[in-house]
C-alpha cells in the first residue's frame, strides 16, 4: 500500500465523490473495537496502555527485520527485499497432541536515543553516473542518525527529498549535512521511496562528513529508529495458498523437484513460478521461488540450481498478482 499503510482499522467519517464518481475522497479516523466494550477504561488493557510514545500522532513505522533475503535470481522478489526469519517446531503435549510453534527473528526496532539529530538539507542532489539507482522522476527520502562514541544512535533527522529526473539507471543521490550534534562520532543513513518506509543504506561509526552519497538502492533492510515504536505483536492466520496447485515434494536434485504421482501433462507448468510454502522442522524457512522451465509427469525443472527438500510448493502464473501472499 502507499506509504506502507495497510490493514489499518478505521471508521469512515466522510466520502466526497467527484463529478460522475470518477474519484472519491475518503476521510477516516483510526478505530479500535476495544473502545466500545463495557470494560474499556476499567481494567488494564494492553492494547490501550503505554501510550506515552504517541507524541507524533502517527502509527509506528513498518518493521525492518533484516533476517533473510531472497536469492539473486528470485522471479518474484528483489534480492534486497529482506524479511524476518521463520522456523517451525513441533512438541508433544502431555495428552499426546502435537503443539506447533513458530519462531520469528530479526533485527529489533530501536526506540531509545542518546541526543539531538544531525541537521540535513531539505533537498538533496543527484548525479546520473557512478551508481545504480533508478531515475525517471522517482522520489527518494533520506534521514540521518548520528552515532556517539559508543555507537548509540540519536533521533532521526528531518527528511531530505531527492527527485531523480534523469532516466539513467546509474544514478546516485546525495544528502547535505548542515551540522552534527555535540558528541557525534559517526552516522547511519536511511533511504526509501516512501517517507514511511526508510531502510539503512550506509553507515560509518567514525565519520561525520558534510554530505553522504548513496550509490545503490535496497528495497527493504534494517528499519529506521522510531520513537513511536512501543511493542511488537505477531498475528498468525491460517490461510489457503493462492496457487493453482500445491503438494509436498518427494525428491530434490540440482534444478529439479519431484512430486510422485502428480500426473501432469508435459510442459503444463512451463512459464509458471513455483514457491516454497513450508518445510519440516529443523532450521529457518528460506525465501525460495523458482521459474519453471519445463516439466514431465512428475518432475519440475526450474531455473535455479538446488531446491528446498521436504517442502510444500505452489505453482502460480507469472502474470498473476496473487503470487505475493
Amino acid at each position: 500500500a502507499q506509504f506502507a499503510i495497510a490493514n489499518v482499522l478505521a471508521r469512515i467519517t466522510q466520502m466526497r465523490p467527484s463529478t460522475n464518481f470518477e474519484t472519491v475522497q475518503i476521510t477516516a479516523q483510526r478505530h479500535n473495537d476495544d473502545w466500545y466494550v463495557d470494560t474499556y477504561g476499567q481494567s488494564s488493557d494492553p492494547e490501550q496502555s503505554l501510550q506515552a510514545r504517541n507524541r507524533l500522532a502517527r502509527a509506528a513505522y513498518p518493521w525492518g527485520p533484516v533476517g533473510i533475503a531472497p536469492d539473486a535470481s528470485d522471479p518474484m522478489y528483489s534480492e534486497t527485499d529482506q524479511t524476518f526469519t521463520l522456523a517451525e517446531a513441533h512438541e508433544t503435549a502431555a495428552d499426546g497432541t502435537v503443539i506447533t510453534k513458530l519462531y520469528l527473528s530479526g533485527s529489533w526496532p530501536v526506540n531509545l536515543f542518546t541526543g539531538a539529530p544531525p541537521t540535513v538539507g531539505r533537498q538533496g542532489t543527484t548525479s546520473s553516473t557512478g551508481g545504480s539507482i533508478l531515475g525517471s522522476n522517482r522520489s527518494y527520502y533520506i534521514a540521518v542518525v548520528a552515532l556517539d562514541a559508543f555507537g548509540a544512535p540519536s533521533a532521526p533527522s528531518t527528511l531530505c527529498e531527492v527527485v531523480v529526473t534523469n532516466a539513467s539507471t546509474a544514478n546516485t543521490i546525495t544528502v547535505p549535512i548542515l551540522g552534527w550534534p555535540d558528541g557525534a562520532a559517526g552516522y547511519i543513513c536511511y533511504v526509501g521511496n516512501s517517507p514511511q518506509l526508510l531502510t539503512e543504506h550506509a553507515s560509518n561509526a567514525a565519520s561525520t562528513p558534510t554530505s553522504i552519497t548513496i550509490t545503490s538502492y535496497l528495497d527493504r533492510g534494517k528499519g529506521i529508529p522510531d520513537p513511536e515504536f512501543d511493542r511488537m505483536r505477531v498475528k498468525v492466520k491460517r490461510v489457503a495458498h493462492s496457487g493453482v496447485w500445491g503438494q509436498p515434494v518427494d525428491a530434490v536434485a540440482a534444478g529439479t523437484l519431484t512430486i510422485d504421482g502428480a500426473g501432469w501433462t508435459v510442459n503444463e507448468w512451463a512459464g509458471y513460478d513455483v514457491s516454497l510454502l513450508g518445510k519440516a522442522a529443523g532450521g529457518d524457512m528460506a525465501v525460495l521461488n523458482y521459474s519453471v522451465v519445463s516439466n514431465t509427469a512428475t518432475v519440475l525443472t526450474v531455473t535455479l540450481n538446488g531446491a528446498p527438500s521436504s517442502a510444500t510448493v505452489r505453482v502460480s502464473p507469472i502474470s498473476a498478482a496473487l503470487v505475493a501472499e
